[in-house]
Protein backbone atom coordinates (compact mmCIF):
# COMPACT_ATOMS: atom_id res chain seq x y z
CA UNK A 1 0.00 0.00 0.00
CA UNK A 2 1.59 3.38 -1.02
CA UNK A 3 1.43 6.46 1.50
CA UNK A 4 1.11 9.39 0.62
CA UNK A 5 4.11 12.19 1.12
CA UNK A 6 3.66 14.69 3.70
CA UNK A 7 6.05 17.68 4.26
CA UNK A 8 6.96 17.56 8.04
CA UNK A 9 9.17 20.50 9.55
CA UNK A 10 10.73 20.34 13.20
CA UNK A 11 11.60 23.56 14.93
CA UNK A 12 13.01 23.91 18.17
CA UNK A 13 14.34 27.11 20.55
CA UNK A 14 17.41 26.69 21.76
CA UNK A 15 19.97 28.62 23.82
CA UNK A 16 23.84 27.03 24.65
CA UNK A 17 23.10 23.41 24.07
CA UNK A 18 26.51 22.76 22.28
CA UNK A 19 26.48 19.48 23.45
CA UNK A 20 22.50 18.31 22.90
CA UNK A 21 21.69 20.23 19.67
CA UNK A 22 24.02 18.12 17.41
CA UNK A 23 21.84 14.99 18.29
CA UNK A 24 18.89 16.89 17.68
CA UNK A 25 20.00 17.90 14.38
CA UNK A 26 21.25 14.19 13.57
CA UNK A 27 18.21 12.53 14.61
CA UNK A 28 15.66 14.86 13.25
CA UNK A 29 17.65 15.07 9.67
CA UNK A 30 17.18 11.30 9.47
CA UNK A 31 13.61 12.01 10.49
CA UNK A 32 11.99 14.59 8.18
CA UNK A 33 15.20 15.82 6.54
CA UNK A 34 17.51 18.46 7.66
CA UNK A 35 16.05 20.92 4.77
CA UNK A 36 13.30 20.96 7.10
CA UNK A 37 14.54 21.55 10.37
CA UNK A 38 14.11 25.46 11.54
CA UNK A 39 16.43 26.53 14.73
CA UNK A 40 15.34 29.25 17.02
CA UNK A 41 18.58 30.56 18.46
CA UNK A 42 17.72 32.26 21.72
CA UNK A 43 20.78 34.45 21.95
CA UNK A 44 23.77 31.52 22.54
CA UNK A 45 27.28 32.54 22.31
CA UNK A 46 28.98 32.21 20.12
CA UNK A 47 25.68 31.78 17.32
CA UNK A 48 24.43 28.57 16.54
CA UNK A 49 26.14 27.52 13.17
CA UNK A 50 25.00 24.61 10.77
CA UNK A 51 24.91 23.17 7.62
CA UNK A 52 22.92 25.50 4.72
CA UNK A 53 20.38 23.64 4.58
CA UNK A 54 18.78 24.02 7.68
CA UNK A 55 17.27 27.19 8.79
CA UNK A 56 18.51 29.59 11.82
CA UNK A 57 17.13 32.84 12.85
CA UNK A 58 18.51 34.45 15.90
CA UNK A 59 16.28 36.15 18.72
CA UNK A 60 17.76 38.58 20.82
CA UNK A 61 17.29 37.89 24.46
CA UNK A 62 15.23 40.20 26.59
CA UNK A 63 15.92 41.75 30.43
CA UNK A 64 13.95 38.27 31.33
CA UNK A 65 12.93 35.05 29.78
CA UNK A 66 8.83 34.90 29.49
CA UNK A 67 7.23 31.46 29.09
CA UNK A 68 3.82 32.98 27.68
CA UNK A 69 6.29 35.47 24.87
CA UNK A 70 8.09 32.06 23.85
CA UNK A 71 4.37 30.40 23.58
CA UNK A 72 3.74 33.45 21.14
CA UNK A 73 7.01 32.93 19.15
CA UNK A 74 6.27 29.31 18.72
CA UNK A 75 3.03 29.64 18.14
CA UNK A 76 3.53 32.27 15.22
CA UNK A 77 6.15 29.86 13.50
CA UNK A 78 3.53 27.13 14.14
CA UNK A 79 1.35 28.86 12.00
CA UNK A 80 3.50 30.11 9.39
CA UNK A 81 4.86 26.39 8.97
CA UNK A 82 1.56 25.00 8.33
CA UNK A 83 1.48 27.00 5.50
CA UNK A 84 3.14 24.87 3.45
CA UNK A 85 3.77 21.95 5.53
CA UNK A 86 1.52 19.27 6.50
CA UNK A 87 2.49 18.73 9.88
CA UNK A 88 4.68 20.84 12.39
CA UNK A 89 6.60 19.24 15.36
CA UNK A 90 7.73 21.66 18.07
CA UNK A 91 9.80 20.14 20.18
CA UNK A 92 12.78 21.25 22.82
CA UNK A 93 16.56 20.09 21.86
CA UNK A 94 16.50 17.36 24.09
CA UNK A 95 13.47 15.76 23.10
CA UNK A 96 13.52 13.09 20.42
CA UNK A 97 9.80 11.72 18.45
CA UNK A 98 10.15 8.35 17.08
CA UNK A 99 7.13 6.01 15.90
CA UNK A 100 6.84 2.98 16.80
CA UNK A 101 9.64 1.04 14.85
CA UNK A 102 8.04 -2.68 14.64
CA UNK A 103 4.82 -0.97 13.37
CA UNK A 104 6.29 2.00 11.00
CA UNK A 105 8.78 2.16 8.73
CA UNK A 106 9.14 6.63 8.59
CA UNK A 107 7.29 9.47 10.68
CA UNK A 108 5.72 10.01 7.24
CA UNK A 109 3.97 6.51 6.99
CA UNK A 110 2.62 7.02 10.55
CA UNK A 111 1.21 10.28 10.29
CA UNK A 112 -0.15 9.83 6.72
CA UNK A 113 -2.59 7.38 8.53
CA UNK A 114 -2.96 8.76 11.92
CA UNK A 115 -6.90 9.98 11.70
CA UNK A 116 -5.94 13.36 14.74
CA UNK A 117 -5.35 16.58 13.78
CA UNK A 118 -3.21 16.64 17.52
CA UNK A 119 -0.74 13.80 18.59
CA UNK A 120 -0.05 13.80 22.43
CA UNK A 121 3.19 11.59 22.47
CA UNK A 122 4.00 8.81 24.72
CA UNK A 123 6.75 10.89 26.92
CA UNK A 124 9.46 9.00 28.60
CA UNK A 125 12.43 10.29 30.93
CA UNK A 126 15.53 8.39 30.38
CA UNK A 127 17.34 8.23 33.27
CA UNK A 128 20.97 7.63 34.25
CA UNK A 129 20.97 4.93 37.01
CA UNK A 130 24.64 5.90 38.05
CA UNK A 131 26.17 2.47 37.20
CA UNK A 132 27.07 2.94 33.55
CA UNK A 133 29.99 5.55 32.73
CA UNK A 134 28.90 8.83 30.93
CA UNK A 135 26.74 9.19 28.04
CA UNK A 136 29.14 9.09 24.67
CA UNK A 137 26.50 11.75 22.53
CA UNK A 138 28.32 10.04 19.21
CA UNK A 139 26.61 6.75 19.47
CA UNK A 140 23.28 5.40 20.40
CA UNK A 141 22.26 7.01 23.33
CA UNK A 142 19.00 4.61 24.31
CA UNK A 143 21.99 1.70 24.26
CA UNK A 144 23.57 3.54 26.72
CA UNK A 145 20.59 4.40 29.05
CA UNK A 146 17.63 1.83 28.30
CA UNK A 147 15.56 2.79 31.24
CA UNK A 148 13.07 5.17 31.69
CA UNK A 149 10.02 6.82 33.10
CA UNK A 150 6.63 7.78 31.30
CA UNK A 151 5.27 10.67 32.65
CA UNK A 152 2.47 13.08 32.20
CA UNK A 153 4.74 16.15 32.20
CA UNK A 154 6.45 14.44 29.23
CA UNK A 155 3.10 13.35 27.05
CA UNK A 156 3.30 16.81 25.08
CA UNK A 157 1.05 17.96 22.76
CA UNK A 158 4.26 17.96 20.42
CA UNK A 159 3.00 17.06 16.72
CA UNK A 160 0.30 19.01 14.97
CA UNK A 161 -1.50 19.21 11.34
CA UNK A 162 -3.54 22.27 12.96
CA UNK A 163 -2.25 25.73 14.83
CA UNK A 164 -2.21 24.83 18.64
CA UNK A 165 -2.73 27.03 21.68
CA UNK A 166 -0.43 25.49 23.91
CA UNK A 167 -0.16 26.14 27.63
CA UNK A 168 2.75 27.68 28.86
CA UNK A 169 5.87 25.14 28.87
CA UNK A 170 4.28 23.03 26.14
CA UNK A 171 3.18 20.60 28.21
CA UNK A 172 -0.46 20.80 27.67
CA UNK A 173 -2.88 22.27 24.98
CA UNK A 174 -6.51 23.22 24.73
CA UNK A 175 -7.16 21.82 21.49
CA UNK A 176 -9.08 18.58 21.05
CA UNK A 177 -6.03 16.05 20.47
CA UNK A 178 -5.08 12.04 20.93
CA UNK A 179 -2.90 10.10 22.88
CA UNK A 180 -0.79 8.19 20.47
CA UNK A 181 0.63 4.99 21.69
CA UNK A 182 2.71 4.36 18.86
CA UNK A 183 4.46 7.95 19.00
CA UNK A 184 6.99 8.74 21.61
CA UNK A 185 9.00 10.92 23.24
CA UNK A 186 12.36 10.10 24.87
CA UNK A 187 13.20 13.26 27.03
CA UNK A 188 16.98 13.17 27.55
CA UNK A 189 17.66 15.82 30.51
CA UNK A 190 18.07 13.03 32.69
CA UNK A 191 20.11 10.64 30.58
CA UNK A 192 23.44 11.69 31.95
CA UNK A 193 23.96 13.21 35.27
CA UNK A 194 26.78 15.52 34.71
CA UNK A 195 25.22 16.89 31.85
CA UNK A 196 22.12 17.39 33.52
CA UNK A 197 24.32 19.40 35.99
CA UNK A 198 26.62 21.50 33.84
CA UNK A 199 23.16 22.14 31.45
CA UNK A 200 21.43 23.11 34.98
CA UNK A 201 23.90 25.54 36.15
CA UNK A 202 23.45 27.54 32.70
CA UNK A 203 19.56 27.68 33.11
CA UNK A 204 19.67 29.10 36.50
CA UNK A 205 21.81 32.12 34.90
CA UNK A 206 18.98 33.14 32.76
CA UNK A 207 16.68 35.81 34.81
CA UNK A 208 12.86 34.59 34.64
CA UNK A 209 10.13 36.85 34.14
CA UNK A 210 9.22 37.48 37.44
CA UNK A 211 5.25 36.64 36.99
CA UNK A 212 6.45 33.34 35.94
CA UNK A 213 8.15 32.60 38.81
CA UNK A 214 4.95 33.73 41.01
CA UNK A 215 2.90 31.38 39.13
CA UNK A 216 5.33 28.10 39.33
CA UNK A 217 6.43 28.85 36.00
CA UNK A 218 9.47 27.04 34.50
CA UNK A 219 10.71 26.78 37.93
CA UNK A 220 12.41 23.16 37.31
CA UNK A 221 15.20 25.30 35.55
CA UNK A 222 15.89 27.49 38.61
CA UNK A 223 16.21 24.39 40.86
CA UNK A 224 19.60 23.84 42.97
CA UNK A 225 21.86 20.96 42.32
CA UNK A 226 20.92 19.38 45.27
CA UNK A 227 17.53 19.04 44.24
CA UNK A 228 17.60 18.24 40.74
CA UNK A 229 19.60 14.92 42.02
CA UNK A 230 16.81 14.57 44.27
CA UNK A 231 14.64 14.54 41.59
CA UNK A 232 17.13 12.28 39.66
CA UNK A 233 17.63 9.89 42.68
CA UNK A 234 13.60 9.42 43.30
CA UNK A 235 13.66 7.72 39.81
CA UNK A 236 16.39 6.06 40.46
CA UNK A 237 14.97 3.66 42.99
CA UNK A 238 11.41 3.25 40.81
CA UNK A 239 13.89 0.89 38.94
CA UNK A 240 11.90 -2.65 38.50
CA UNK A 241 11.41 -5.29 36.20
CA UNK A 242 9.35 -4.95 33.13
CA UNK A 243 9.05 -2.75 29.94
CA UNK A 244 7.19 0.59 29.88
CA UNK A 245 4.97 -1.21 27.37
CA UNK A 246 3.61 -3.45 30.15
CA UNK A 247 2.60 -0.43 31.59
CA UNK A 248 1.76 1.28 28.35
CA UNK A 249 -0.53 -1.54 28.08
CA UNK A 250 -3.00 0.16 31.22
CA UNK A 251 -4.49 2.35 29.68
CA UNK A 252 -3.12 5.24 31.53
CA UNK A 253 -4.61 8.57 31.70
CA UNK A 254 -2.04 10.95 30.16
CA UNK A 255 -2.82 13.63 32.27
CA UNK A 256 -1.87 11.03 35.58
CA UNK A 257 0.81 9.48 34.21
CA UNK A 258 3.44 8.03 36.23
CA UNK A 259 5.14 4.35 35.75
CA UNK A 260 8.14 3.22 37.56
CA UNK A 261 11.64 3.11 36.27
CA UNK A 262 11.17 0.24 33.59
CA UNK A 263 12.98 -0.92 30.23
CA UNK A 264 12.79 0.72 26.96
CA UNK A 265 10.94 -1.14 24.58
CA UNK A 266 13.78 -3.08 22.58
CA UNK A 267 12.55 -2.34 19.62
CA UNK A 268 13.33 1.84 19.82
CA UNK A 269 16.73 1.57 20.97
CA UNK A 270 19.10 1.58 18.09
CA UNK A 271 17.05 4.54 16.74
CA UNK A 272 18.01 7.05 19.30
Amino acid sequence: MGFPSLRIAVITKCYQEQTMLPVWIKHYSRLVGEENLFILDHGSSPPVQVQNNIYVERISRQEYLDESETVRIISEWQQKLLQTYDWVIFVDTDEFILPRPSRWNSLGEYLSQCSAQICRCVGVEVIDPMIKPPVDWSKSILRQRSNGVITSWSCKPSVSSVPTIWDPGFHRCQNSHSFEHDLWLFHLKYADQNHLLEHSEAMRRVPRHPEDIENGLGISHLLSDDDILKRLNQYRRRIKEGSLDDYLATQPDPNEADSACLAIPEEFLDCL
